[in-house]
């Protein structure tokens, strides 16, 4: 939203200058996007008078000038169609700047004439759009004036972004009511419009819900030429083009108003005007000369030949004004904003009337500014207003809001008196009814953005000024840190083991999906699929993982860790979709310090053990076994971890070449899978105790034993911790081996026990003694010491 200075003191009384104005407008939320002093680089150009002009003797569309400065008579070259003798101009003299493209004027030959400055196009200035010629200005003007006083630019042109609730703002009115409601001058009120009876004018049929309220003025015997001074002047200075004085008064009152209006030529009009909805690929050409085809619903104003308007968007070529209009039809309407909105991001199309009604426009102005529009244009233009139409009711959008000033407090903190709150309400349009304790606040017709008693104390801030909103700390409170989910520890714990986690859809094919189930109908199927590849509900994460697997083996990465954590689903009840916890490996370890080896079994069982542990089961209540084991995995190299063997708590081992194959895999997988509900079900309150260290040193005894390779290693450790439980404190496995040196259908298991007591250091004796109740334990599965 641009305006000037000198505008805004049309509307506003105040002794502000430009600088507070932007400041305060600022703190009210109108955020001030540039000030622009208009005189600025200006202040060297001066009025001159072109006395006589010759044609160039090397150029036929040049004229050499001789022109009165307040230095004497200068030779200029001039190249403007309208250079002729006897006529004000603007003179750049040698050593200024033209503003607009940095060009230092100096003396010089044109075409081998001597030229000595330049005579100044609006363009050139900077204060408008006009290049077809130099500014031909007032001839009482006297030579050597000041450019900027004869042109009046002795003014500041504000630019103010306005957020889009806010469309109130979008007029000088509008700033201008805003800045006195905060204190900063008293708004000027309107002349009263005088009462007139005319007769009923051309019929207008509302057919269309986006337009409750329409108004026609006929005002007959115009002269539509060009814009007074003043009006152009208004316009340019903000950056719009004047056209003729019937459009540029429209404009205007949509500027200085926030009301956009639109004018007919009568003559052009076909019968009745209907507002109704467009026909389906309905043609239109609108005023930019742009063609349209319109889609069905939209709000279109038509006569009985077709739309001449888009409603509260853009008018038509067709029956738009020109210089040779005489019978014009001024339009004032309110439209539906949401309306609005949708119809020009249909069509594409953005104009200063669509931003405005979208925004909302007042619609208590419709009839009042459609008055003083059509009683500007006879004062400018001639003739006399002939008839009136009004189709229609303006809607009410005053809201009436129960408001206890108790509340200004309560939300603010900031401590406003009674008095100072009905003074600041009133100040913006509102008024009010006192109830006791309890105000019934009735908001402006022009703040439909006002619903509740928020807003009521957010315009009471607002116009005190947020700056002067107290300092208060925050209460001291006591923080209540959320312990991590399962979920939380879970991923915490396979990061830190290396895996890569995997975020799957939880849907997959039904190929993939029967490698996990035994009874390929129970799948949970999909209703409506987005693909034929994701029609099942996964009953496995390695449904997901096995193909990603299979995706980054094609694209050459053959070492892999992933790790994924998600629902699996067997029916349609919460029940019987339990919350899984996999992982998969396969290729080679990383570069390490000790050689590198490929992924096995083993680490399969690591991953599944840490996750455990991290979340807060102990491994030495956790038993490993080979039953029940599910195809999907290698039948002689998988483990399933549970306790007691009752609760299973997942699985882990080598994956079936078989199942591999489904997914165009040759190499070995590894995975592991932790059935997290059995985990949460299972995990007991901590009871926390103090660690007492023990001051006596610990003794480490290795053991390796041979025994058939059928017997879980698992059970030969717990053998050993039952076998002197005063002394011995853990026992570790730290290798297997099957092959040389060992009887085939044996493997060796070697074991670290750790030996320690409280009261005293261990001796020889009691060493030795442990030993052989170790060793003496494990007849009973066949080990033998090797």
């Amino acid at each position: 939203m641009k305006f000037t200075l000198s505008w805004l003191h049309e509307f506003l009384d105040t002794s502000l200058n430009a600088q507070d104005i932007a400041i305060k407008l600022t703190h009210l939320g109108l955020e001030i996007e540039s000030v622009h002093f208009m005189s600025a680089g200006l202040e060297s150009f001066t009025v001159a008078h072109i006395l006589s002009t010759t044609p160039h003797p090397n150029a036929d569309k040049l004229r050499v000038c001789q022109v009165q400065t307040h230095h004497g008579v200068r030779q200029i070259v001039c190249g403007a169609p309208n250079a002729r003798a006897d006529i004000k101009v603007i003179l750049a003299d040698i050593g200024d700047v033209i503003p607009t493209s940095g060009l230092k004027i100096k003396a010089s030959k044109i075409r081998d004439v001597e030229s000595n400055g330049m005579l100044c196009s609006a363009r050139e200035l900077g204060i408008g759009t006009d290049d077809d010629g130099i500014m031909e200005l007032d001839a009482s003007l006297d030579v050597g004036m000041k450019a900027v006083d004869a042109l009046g630019l002795n003014d500041v042109l504000f630019d103010v972004s306005i957020t889009p609730n806010r469309g109130d703002c979008l007029s000088v009115l509008g700033i201008a009511r805003d800045l006195a409601a905060a204190g900063c001058g008293t708004l000027k009120a309107l002349p009263p419009l005088a009462a007139i009876e005319l007769p009923q004018g051309r019929a207008v049929t509302l057919a269309s819900d986006v337009c409750p309220h329409f108004i026609l003025y006929e005002i007959d015997n115009v002269v539509n030429g060009t814009s007074p001074a003043w009006l152009r002047s208004r316009l340019e200075s903000v950056g719009m083009r004047s056209i003729s004085t019937l459009v540029d008064i429209t404009n205007y009152f949509m500027l200085a108003y926030g009301r956009p209006l639109h004018v007919y030529d009568a003559h052009k009009v076909a019968g009745a005007f209907s507002l109704r909805s467009a026909h389906r690929d309905e043609p239109f050409t609108g005023l930019s000369g742009t063609n349209y085809t319109l889609p069905e619903g939209l709000c279109v104003i038509a006569d009985m030949h077709g739309a001449c308007a888009v409603g509260g968007i853009i008018g038509g070529n067709a029956s738009g004004c020109s210089e040779s209009t005489t019978h014009v039809l001024l339009e004032a309407a309110w439209f539906d904003p949401i309306a609005i909105a949708g119809a020009g991001r249909t069509l594409s199309i953005d104009t200063d009337a669509r931003y405005r009604f979208e925004r909302t426009v007042d619609p208590s102005t419709t009839e009042p500014f459609a008055r003083r529009a059509a009683e500007m244009i006879v004062a400018l233009c001639g003739g006399s207003i002939t008839a009136r139409t009004c189709a229609g009711v303006a809607p009410n959008l005053a809201r009436t809001i129960a408001y206890d000033p108790a509340f200004m407090m309560q939300r603010t903190g900031m401590m406003v008196d009674e008095a100072q709150q009905e003074t600041i309400l009133t100040a913006i349009g509102c008024t009010i009814t006192k109830e006791h304790a309890l105000w019934q606040v009735s908001t402006p017709s022009h703040r439909p953005d006002m619903e509740g008693k928020e807003d009521i104390t957010e315009e009471i801030a607002r116009i005190i000024g947020y700056e002067h909103l107290p300092c208060t700390p925050l209460p001291p409170a006591r923080l209540h840190v959320q312990s991590p989910s399962l979920t939380d520890k879970a991923r915490s714990v396979m990061v830190a083991r290396g895996l890569d986690e995997a975020v799957h859809f939880a849907f997959t094919s039904e190929a993939n999906a029967s490698l996990f189930t035994d009874d390929a109908a129970s799948l949970v199927r999909v209703r409506n699929p987005i693909s034929s590849e994701l029609s099942v509900m996964r009953p496995h994460l390695f449904a997901d993982l096995l193909p990603a697997v299979a995706r980054n083996h094609d694209y050459g990465r053959t070492n892999l860790a992933l790790g994924e954590i998600g629902t699996v689903f067997f029916g349609c009840t919460p029940a019987d979709q339990p919350l899984r916890a996999c992982g998969v490996r396969t290729g080679t370890t990383g570069m390490h310090w000790r050689d590198q080896h490929s992924y096995d079994a083993y680490d399969a069982k690591a991953d599944l053990l840490h996750l455990l542990e991290g979340l807060g089961l102990s491994s030495a209540g956790v038993m490993v076994d080979t039953t029940n084991i599910p195809p999907y995995y290698h039948p002689s190299q998988a483990v399933r971890l549970s306790l007691g063997y009752k609760i299973t708590l997942g699985f882990a081992g080598a994956l079936h070449p078989a199942t591999l194959r489904a997914f165009g895999l040759a190499h070995p997988v590894m995975g592991w899978e932790c059935w997290l509900n059995h985990v949460a079900t299972s995990l007991k309150p901590k009871k926390y105790t103090a660690f007492v260290p023990c001051a006596y040193q610990a003794s480490v005894r290795d053991f390796a034993f041979v025994m058939d390779a059928s017997v879980a290693a698992g059970d030969v450790r717990k053998l050993i911790v039952k076998a002197n439980k005063q002394f011995i404190r853990d026992v570790t496995i730290f290798d297997v081996y099957e092959g040389k040196n060992v009887e085939a259908g044996k493997k060796s298991v070697a074991f670290s026990v750790t030996l320690q007591a409280h009261d005293r250091t261990l001796t020889q004796e009691d060493i030795m003694t442990v030993s052989n109740d170790i060793i003496t334990s494990l007849h009973a599965v066949g080990a033998v010491l090797r």
